[in-house]
């Protein structure tokens, strides 16, 4: 990874928005007061690529008043240029939002682990659907998560010691995810996953070899049962070939019979229809009769008949004339009603102007009433905007002085850290030179009372000095506490102040349409009288409507004109509805007249057939009582066919059942042979399986912790000591080396994985916490460097970037030096590096400086 651009907005104590150009910069010095926001800039990338900074919680990142802070931050991997956009936002519900995009270039190509651009300029977004799913893409491309980087690359203020305080098996886990073995994590768990899955097969193998086991024992019963089964079925099919025989016999017999017997019945059918068709033909003959006398009457009332039916017709025609007239009557009524509906409509229009206008009226005096009121209020809330206003820019200031005494006491803190590991290494060695035996710590020649004296009280001097200066610093840190609380307490008083200029400013924008609304309302009020007054006179004056008017009085006319006598044509219809029968008594009439004839004829010919019927009848009936003769042994042969029949059906049954259960027996033994094969083949199996098991959980050893990756870290321990070393060597004036030991050796005399630290100069191993802070930093920034150039030729990480955040401090003239060479000689492993500082002796020690210099509008930045 190499930075290129990066740009900051409400970011800590960059205020709106500032960019950081590094496309130029190859090697740097960032220097700056404290508290300018020198590491801020640092913090800013960690954030924007993993959501995570040196502080405990997020909201210590926003700017003081600001609602929302963003981090667009732009670098290299191999040849693709990539930005990652972070941003965040005061009380929102969701936490960061999250976008990674890629420059599209023409036929530019995909880098490992995120989707490539397609063709053309500009960005492309290729984020996930979540947060987290972003967040995965983007440490999947860079190869590390934040510990890692922290641990490696990136020397954050105050944590340069972070890989080398940390215990022995975090250090081997920091390594591994440096050297990428977390891949034969993912092979050691998919290994612990195939063995479960072959334990899992074999234990369902034994399982289904013991139900088989089961099955089979079942074989011998199973045999002897068909065998029985088998004879009985031989002696079943015997008695049915009888039974069939026999009742086949007596079938024929009671055949013979039935036939005759059906023979019976169709004679006595026949007879019965014969007798049915006479009684029908009978009563159809007699209503003949009666219908051929009905004519004959009708007949007879013709004359009166035909006088009804002219008196009808001369009625109906009065009714279709007064009909017509009530249609057009009632045709009026409708367009009246119409009329008399519209001009109803237009006054009632007139009514709800008029009720409208006199509410609008109101309302206008109303806000005439409310008008002083409304202004003393708008005074009031400006007063107290103006107010809250002084109160943001005090708040402003106290906000500065926070931050300022803030770093002031982080930077004391670490002072006092570093002088405390001193002291104790100043009394380590006063314990060693208070033997009479004691050597010389440099030389290693033998001391005598006076040297040792001597030592003592310069160690002594040393230890008294660096007191005094460590009980300053806990003084001045105490008062910088008091004051950064006295400043936080004013701050929570000023935010819950300003919480109310919001409502405020609401408040003000509604008083201020108000007062305006009611200066408007005297103008509107006499405009509004004037139409009220014009209303009231229409009305009176019933000025509206005056075509619905005009159609009325026409109407009215029409009506008049009609003399329709709603009396006379109620007596007409009574007419209508008393002679109304004469139409249908003349239809009688002359359809009595055409048919008599007929109907005549049609009674002779039913008379005749009625003979007829009477002669079939009775030769029917002789014929059913000759065939019945000869049908008394009918019923017991029935009966005797029916048992016979019986006995038949319980035989087959038997046999259906018997063949049922053969078969059966027969399916069950070739299923336990089936059986019996597939125990076979499952045996087979679980010989297989069971010895893929033993390799995959050889396998799970050996991608393991113990396994090939604590050889791949054994192999690479050399590496990181002989490079660390190298980097010492360096630095001028400095003795010490690095050992690191994978391995030590329990109180019970066991040997145990690990990786031990230990230090070692002329005066020979000693405990890390015996190296004085300058002493210290120059073996963490050996190691850290060793571990960057580790991660970027081992684990296959695109890192190609040193940050270096303070530590100089605690060197000395000649200790900066060296780390200022250390540094020149291994410009040639990184693209970028960046060291951040506040002392102005290194500042001229690099090729570019980017300098930070913090303003009340906040820190900017400026690269020379």
């Amino acid at each position: 990874m190499i930075p290129t651009r990066l740009t900051l907005r409400n970011f800590m104590c960059y205020r709106d928005e500032a960019t950081l150009d590094l496309r130029t910069v190859r090697v740097a010095c960032v220097s700056g007061d404290n508290g300018a926001g020198k590491s801020a800039l640092l913090d800013a990338i960690t954030w924007a690529l993993w959501g995570k900074t040196r502080a405990s919680a997020e909201r210590e990142l926003m700017t003081l008043g600001a609602t929302e802070m963003s981090v667009a931050f732009q670098f290299l991997l191999g040849d693709q240029e990539y930005r990652v956009l972070r941003y965040r936002r005061r009380r929102a519900r969701s936490q960061d939002v999250a976008q990674l995009e890629v420059q599209l270039r023409p036929a530019s190509c995909d880098p490992p682990g995120l989707d490539g651009a397609g063709e053309g300029e500009g960005w492309r977004p290729i984020s996930g659907d979540t947060l987290a799913q972003t967040q995965a893409l983007l440490t999947k491309a860079l190869g590390m998560d934040y510990d890692t980087f922290i641990n490696s690359a990136f020397v954050l203020q105050g944590r340069a010691d972070e890989f080398t305080t940390k215990g022995p098996t975090e250090r081997k886990q920091v390594l591994a995810d440096i050297l990428g073995l977390a891949r034969y994590d993912e092979l050691e768990e998919r290994a612990k996953a195939l063995r479960r899955e072959r334990d899992g097969r074999r234990r369902e193998i034994d399982r289904g070899l013991e139900l088989i086991g089961q099955e089979l024992a079942r074989r011998p019963a199973v045999e002897a049962e068909l065998t029985e089964v088998a004879n009985r079925l031989i002696a079943v099919m015997r008695e049915v070939d009888e039974l069939s025989d026999a009742l086949e016999a007596l079938r024929e017999h009671v055949v013979a019979l039935e036939a005759r017997e059906a023979q019976a019945r169709e004679a006595e059918a026949q007879r019965d229809t014969y007798a049915r068709e006479a009684g029908a033909l009978r009563e159809r003959a007699g209503r003949q009769r009666g219908h051929v006398a009905d004519l004959q009457a009708i007949i007879a009332e013709g004359e009166t008949i035909r006088r009804d039916h002219a008196a009808l017709a001369a009625v109906e025609e009065r009714e279709r004339a007064l009909n017509d007239a009530l249609g057009r009557l009632n045709d009026l009524l409708r367009r009246h009603r119409d009329a008399e509906k519209r001009v109803e409509t237009a006054r009632n229009l007139r009514l709800q102007e008029l009720h409208a206008l006199e509410h609008k009226l109101k309302e206008l005096s109303d806000q005439q009433a409310q008008a002083p009121a409304i202004e003393a209020r708008y005074d009031e809330l400006h007063g107290r905007l103006a107010a809250l206003q002084a109160e943001r820019e005090r708040g402003e200031t106290l906000q500065q002085s926070v931050t300022s005494a803030t770093e002031e006491a982080v930077q004391r803190k670490a002072e006092n850290a570093a002088l405390k590991r001193e002291m104790e290494r100043l009394k380590e060695r006063q314990r060693q030179i208070a033997d009479a035996d004691a050597s010389c710590p440099l030389c290693r020649r033998p001391l005598g009372p006076g040297e040792r004296r001597h030592i003592h009280d310069e160690y002594q001097a040393e230890g008294t000095s660096l007191g005094d200066q460590f009980r300053a610093n806990r003084e001045r840190i105490a008062v910088l506490d008091r004051e950064v609380a006295a400043y936080q307490e004013q701050l929570g008083r000023i935010e819950a102040a300003l919480r109310e200029q919001r409502a405020l400013d609401r408040e003000l924008g509604q008083v201020t349409a108000q007062l305006q609304a009611a200066r408007d309302a005297g103008d509107e009020y006499a405009a509004k009288a004037a139409e009220r007054d014009r209303l009231v006179d229409l009305l009176d004056r019933q000025d509206f409507a005056h075509d619905a008017q005009r159609e009325l009085a026409d109407l009215n006319a029409a009506i008049a004109a009609l003399a329709y006598d709603a009396d006379e044509h109620q007596r007409v219809r009574v007419e209508v509805a008393t002679l109304k029968p004469a139409a249908q008594r003349l239809s009688d009439l002359e359809h009595a007249e055409g048919s008599l004839a007929t109907e005549c004829q049609r009674l002779a010919e039913d008379e005749a057939m009625l003979a007829s019927r009477e002669t079939d009848r009775e030769a029917a009936e002789a014929r059913a009582v000759d065939l019945r003769a000869g049908l008394a042994d009918l019923p017991a042969l029935r009966d005797e066919y029916g048992d016979r029949k019986l006995d038949l059906i319980a035989r087959e049954r038997e046999k259906e059942e018997l063949t049922r259960r053969h078969g059966g027996l027969e399916e069950a033994l070739r299923r336990l042979a089936d059986r019996e094969e597939e125990g076979r083949g499952l045996r087979a199996e679980r010989a297989r399986v069971a010895e893929e098991e033993g390799i995959y959980r050889q396998l799970a050893e050996a991608f393991g912790k113990r396994g090939i990756q604590a050889m791949i870290i054994e192999a690479a321990i050399p590496e990181l000591q002989d490079e660390a070393n190298a980097i010492l060597a360096n630095m001028p004036g400095n003795t010490m080396r690095v050992e690191f030991r994978t391995q030590r050796e329990t109180q019970k005399g066991d040997t145990v994985e690990a990786l031990d630290i230990m230090i070692g100069d002329e005066a020979g191993q000693r405990d890390y916490a015996m190296y004085s802070g300058g002493e210290s930093f120059r073996v963490n920034f050996a190691i850290r460097v060793a571990l960057s150039k580790l991660l970027t030729r081992r684990a296959g990480a695109k890192l190609q970037t040193l940050v270096i955040d303070e530590g100089f401090g605690t060197q000395d003239a000649r200790g900066r030096d060296g780390i200022v060479e250390a540094i020149r000689s291994i410009e040639g492993d990184f693209q970028t590096i960046l060291i951040i500082t506040h002392i102005n002796e290194l500042k001229d020690a690099f090729p570019a400086q980017i300098m930070i210099e913090k303003t009340p509008a906040g820190s900017q930045i400026m690269v020379a």
